[in-house]
């Protein structure tokens, strides 16, 4: 754990993580470090980094053999957790297939705890297989089918063989990565068509020794009787919009597309923001009309007491009114947005009342946007 003099800026008093002693200044606001033991080192930044980076690569060529307990909790794993050299879906399933298979030699009594500590038992393990199938399940973006992508990268594994043994950082580092580039980034690249792909050799394999075919075949567009089943076509389960998108969004940072595609990699991170852009038109439409129709026409204590619905029936000839009326309230509350900011402003956009009740509840002055001293038409 180092300190750093933070580029010129004072340096603030902090706890050190591991050993909870005091670190940094003597002082808020002086660049004098703590005197303590043990002692903090003032190293210039880049000779400070260089030996991080000689620490951190003494630590990787040392050789250490066994399994390590990982300090940290089941639940608290994420799918973004890696190392250096992969990227997290191999660090996922190389997680997973090391803790399955210390499972199964623990169960069968192949494997002996040193410790009898309540770390080590088969539960231990199978928490981290759980917790790791929930998370790839998620990274890969194919829900309740990531069995099927598990079963090719097994059957693709079991014909995978490299010689020697991992007896060095190194030979692991390398086998990692061997595994990562032939066996997991090949399969990522076609992930739903080898779902579709296993799922008909599954089914005509089922089908050598059942002349009938399941009813999940027909179900899954895997088979087709047009005398058994005629209608079936027209209820279809093809995937919805929000899978392929969630299916393109995975392949496209697992295959570590956003340093190529800087574009697409900001649409898919704001996609839902970007999303509430078709909500505008309706809202800015109605109230424009009502600008156009109403501002400057009426008082502004008038539009403050006086509800929308009034001004509605009032003009009841007004065919447009009405209709753009609907178009807004569709778009308000379909409209993903808790708060807005104007200036220091800052307004908690109320959805309380029902849409029905929309009209009747809300003054005119709600729709006006002029600067005025209430806040009456912040939300818009």
């Amino acid at each position: 754990m180092y300190y750093f003099e933070n580029c010129g800026r004072p340096n603030d008093r902090s706890k050190c993580p591991l050993c909870k002693n005091d670190i940094g200044s003597v002082k808020g606001g002086s660049i004098q470090l703590l005197v303590r033991d043990p002692p903090q080192i003032q190293l210039s930044i880049a000779d400070g980094f260089q030996l991080i980076d000689n620490y951190i690569k003494q630590y990787n060529e040392t050789n250490r053999y066994g399994y390590y307990i990982n300090p940290m909790q089941t639940e608290n794993s994420t799918a973004s957790e890696t190392n250096e050299h992969l990227q997290p879906i191999t660090y996922r399933l190389l997680h997973m297939f090391t803790h399955t298979l210390i499972m199964m030699l623990y169960d069968l009594k192949c494997l002996q705890s040193i410790r009898d500590t309540p770390d080590l038992k088969v539960n231990y393990f199978r928490k981290h297989y759980l917790k790791d199938y929930a998370l790839i399940n998620n990274i890969i973006g194919q829900q309740n089918e990531c069995h099927i992508w598990l079963y090719r990268i097994f059957n693709n594994l079991s014909s995978f063989c490299i010689d020697g043994v991992l007896d060095t950082n190194k030979k692991v580092v390398d086998f990692e990565k061997h595994i990562e580039q032939n066996v997991v980034l090949p399969h990522i690249k076609s992930v739903s068509d080898g779902i579709q792909q296993y799922k008909l050799v599954y089914s005509e394999f089922i089908r050598e020794s059942h002349a009938q075919s399941q009813l999940i075949d027909y179900i899954n567009e895997l088979v087709e009787n047009e005398k058994q089943y005629p209608l079936l076509n027209f209820l279809t389960i093809t995937r919805s919009n929000n899978d392929i998108v969630n299916e393109f969004r995975s392949q496209f940072y697992l295959l570590q597309y956003e340093k190529l595609y800087p574009i697409t990699d900001y649409v898919l991170k704001h996609l839902s923001e970007l999303e509430q852009i078709g909500y505008m038109y309706p809202i800015i439409n109605f109230t424009n009309y009502l600008l156009q129709k109403y501002n400057h026409r009426i008082l502004r204590t008038e539009a403050s007491t006086k509800e929308l619905d009034f001004y509605i029936k009032n003009d009841i000839n007004d065919k447009k009114l009405f209709s753009l009326f609907e178009q807004f309230r569709q778009a308000w509350y379909g409209l993903k947005l808790d708060d807005v900011q104007l200036d220091c402003t800052h307004i908690k956009i109320d959805r309380t009342q029902s849409m029905e009740q929309f009209s009747k509840s809300r003054k005119l002055a709600f729709f006006l946007l002029n600067r005025s001293t209430d806040n009456s038409s912040f939300e818009v």
